[in-house]
């Protein structure tokens, strides 16, 4: 299905979601998590 991006506060939290599958690939503060 894909790659998404879910903002929780001052965090991210990056999953992919494959059929009936929810993976967390990262999980992180907003100034951490794209570095």
């Amino acid at each position: 299905m894909g790659t998404f991006r879910f903002r929780i506060g001052d965090y991210r939290a990056i999953v992919d979601i494959e059929e009936n599958k929810i993976i967390v690939l990262k999980v992180g503060h907003r100034k951490d998590i794209y570095k």
